[in-house]
């Protein structure tokens, strides 16, 4: 099972000036056990600055690319979409191999839900490689 987590450019670079990571064109590496994450442009949707959330954009993250193609001008911090503006985390979209957690428990035994949900697991599996 894949997933996607947001790596804002903030802790992307804190990582790149502690050695713990490398990055590449389209790819992130892990230094400690060159463990390889394919990664995509994107922003992080804070908030709005003028007008009217119509496209339903906060809070999203969505790639870069994706908003060009509808129409969005993007600079650092910010997208505007349309009549609206938003305050935006710049960063990369990061597709990471999560482990099968269905066959680490019997069936008659759900597996509790992730305190924080799926996001939390995810930065969780990060952070274990930067550990």
């Amino acid at each position: 099972m894949t997933g996607v987590l947001f790596l804002s450019q903030a802790q992307l670079d804190t990582w790149l000036n502690t050695g713990l990571v490398d990055m590449a064109q389209d790819t992130l590496t892990v230094t400690a056990d060159n463990a390889s994450f394919p990664v995509v442009p994107a922003v992080h949707v804070k908030s709005v600055v003028d007008g009217t959330d119509s496209a339903k954009l906060l809070g999203k993250v969505k790639a870069v690319e994706a908003l060009r193609m509808g129409g969005a001008e993007i600079s650092m911090g910010a997208v505007v979409m349309g009549e609206t503006a938003y305050e935006v985390d710049d960063g990369f979209m990061v597709t990471v191999q999560l482990p099968d957690r269905s066959s680490a428990r019997p069936p008659s035994k759900p597996a509790p839900a992730a305190k924080g949900g799926e996001a939390d697991l995810l930065a969780q599996f990060i952070l274990n490689k930067l550990s």
